[in-house]
């Protein structure tokens, strides 16, 4: 399928949470449990995971152009800033009792088929 000025991540991106998980699925046949992709094995365990995040609608997964699986992830970031420009932001993830230097602005990942605002109130 060809459009012009258009990857093939938009256009599925356009498609119907059906559609996205008969493609994510496929994409994920690709990705056999112990073989080397890019920078990382995937565990059986993470392929089941992976699987489970498609059916759920919370990630798509494509072939690019290589063929090669990519994962895709809707998400929403919040910039919330001050009068005086400064910006709220975690700067520390509190995890089996220390503390890790990060610096994020607060988000989440989008659900499947939800609107910007119903991710907000979640």
């Amino acid at each position: 399928l060809y459009v012009p000025s258009t990857d093939w991540d938009d256009m599925v991106l356009s498609m119907t949470s059906q559609v996205q998980s008969i493609i994510s699925l496929a994409a994920a046949e690709r990705l056999e449990v112990g073989r080397t992709t890019r920078r990382t094995t995937m565990s059986r365990s993470d392929n089941i995971a992976l699987r489970e995040e498609i059916t759920a609608g919370k990630s798509i997964l494509i072939l690019n152009a290589h063929g090669v699986p990519e994962r895709i992830v809707s998400v929403v970031v919040l910039h919330i800033s001050n009068g005086d420009g400064h910006v709220f932001a975690q700067v520390a993830k509190y995890e089996h009792g220390m503390a890790t230097p990060t610096c994020e602005l607060p988000g989440m990942k989008r659900e499947n088929s939800e609107l910007l605002g119903d991710d907000l109130a979640r």
